[in-house]
């Protein structure tokens, strides 16, 4: 009897591959069918997102031509929380009777105590509403206890920068005669070239929604603008994408996590871009401008910085010697760079070629302005890995309530020898002196 002979099961190798193929590609579209949305909806690489409650119909924030807003004496809630959910600060919008983001009132009369007085211009790491306190407002708290009093005039702007700076030294400081000892400019990342900056929440039709804009300063050659000063810029202003005006209801429920805010996202493909940013990291040449950079030994020329801006900067130190105070500028660095100084960053060539060009300009600024210079990276000099990201929020790039906290400590007592130091210098010569970047 012969045995039927087997047909043959294993199945051909184009057969196999076609399996293994559509296997892959099935896999991958679940894949990123499910990141992408993961990421379109802010669970992937979560964004940053500022959120202001709105009580009643009354605006917390208005424009201002030359503030660059007018905060409301009225308490509101603000806070930033990511994509994802969580709850990375909580704060609170409030103005004096100036609209400045400062806790006490402002008078251009010195106080009967006689403390000394110093306007402080820096940004949302100065003016700090997304915190409990900003850290002029700690620092004047740290020098009461250590018995040199002094008074903090926080005139800071979220978003501002030199372009608003120089105006409300000209506009308010020195027209309306502020009794004052010295200026401080806490100066961060592009602030130095920051055209004009104005916010707003009341222009019809937008519904309260937070708006930014900003101005490019005319060029001395150019016409000036027929408006009215209380209507230059209004036309810039547009809504912000990762602001968002909430109901007290809805931001009630944003800080219980019964709800998260929407994010805004262009669509794309999330896997296939990292994909192509794995390749494309192969691909590229290493970069030499970082070796470059290190390898320079001078200082550029302070001008090459402010070609552009030098009629502002030579009004600012106009308007600082009509005052007759001195200057001081302090460079408040990035988290990035503290990182990478503690051995755990990853910044990037292109990163690196900015935050060394915004430290030189900084410095730059100092000289034109025949100001004193300060690294404010020495407030976190020692600090580790862990340290320095205590120090600052998780998602967003400002740094929390211990980093402002920190940077008081640093500041009050730099401010207590730089202000002995002008009081010498005032004695012996009579006039302000220039830089000095100890």
């Amino acid at each position: 009897m012969t045995v039927p002979e087997q047909r043959d099961r294993r199945w051909p190798l184009w057969k196999k591959l076609a399996v293994s193929v559509a296997t892959l590609l099935i896999s991958y579209a679940v894949a990123e069918a499910v990141l992408t949305a993961l990421y379109i909806r802010g669970d992937i690489e979560p964004q940053a997102i500022w959120v202001h409650d709105i009580k009643g119909r009354r605006s917390a924030v208005e424009f201002d031509p030359v503030l660059g807003y007018r905060l409301d004496t009225e308490p509101t809630r603000m806070m930033i929380i990511s994509s994802n959910g969580t709850i990375e600060s909580v704060g609170v919008f409030r103005g004096n009777n100036v609209g400045a983001p400062d806790e006490d009132d402002f008078s251009p009369r010195r106080g009967d105590d006689n403390r000394k007085r110093y306007v402080v211009f820096g940004d949302s790491f100065s003016s700090g509403l997304y915190m409990e306190r900003n850290w002029p407002e700690v620092a004047e708290t740290l020098s009461e206890q250590q018995g040199s009093r002094v008074e903090l005039l926080n005139f800071s702007i979220d978003g501002g920068g030199l372009a608003n700076w120089h105006r409300v030294l000209t506009e308010i400081i020195v027209a309306d005669d502020y009794e004052i000892d010295g200026v401080i400019f806490a100066v961060f990342g592009s602030d130095l070239s920051r055209p004009l900056t104005f916010w707003d929440q009341v222009v019809p039709g937008n519904n309260q929604s937070m708006l930014l804009g900003r101005l490019a300063p005319s060029r001395p050659e150019s016409q000036p603008d027929p408006r009215p000063p209380s209507s230059v810029g209004r036309d810039r202003l547009k809504p912000l994408e990762t602001w968002q005006t909430v109901s007290p209801q809805i931001f009630d429920q944003y800080l219980s996590g019964d709800r998260r805010p929407s994010v805004s996202r262009p669509f794309r493909y999330y896997l296939a871009a990292k994909c192509r940013a794995v390749f494309d990291g192969f691909m590229r040449r290493p970069d030499e401008s970082r070796l470059l950079l290190e390898s320079l030994q001078y200082f550029p020329d302070a001008e090459l910085f402010f070609f552009d801006r030098r009629q502002m900067v030579a009004q600012v130190e106009q308007a600082l010697q009509k005052k007759q105070v001195p200057a001081l500028v302090v460079h408040i660095p990035y988290r990035e760079v503290l990182l990478t100084r503690a051995g755990a960053g990853s910044e990037t060539a292109a990163f690196y070629l900015e935050s060394v060009g915004e430290f030189w300009e900084a410095q730059a600024f100092a000289r034109l302005i025949q100001a004193d210079y300060v690294d404010g990276a020495e407030a976190f000099k020692g600090c580790g890995v862990e340290e320095i990201r205590a120090c600052w929020l998780p998602l967003d790039g400002h740094w929390n309530q211990a980093g402002a906290e920190r940077f008081a400590e640093f500041v009050v007592p730099v401010l207590q020898k730089w202000s002995e130091r002008q009081a010498r210098k005032t004695a012996g010569s009579g006039r302000r002196t220039g830089v000095d970047s100890r």
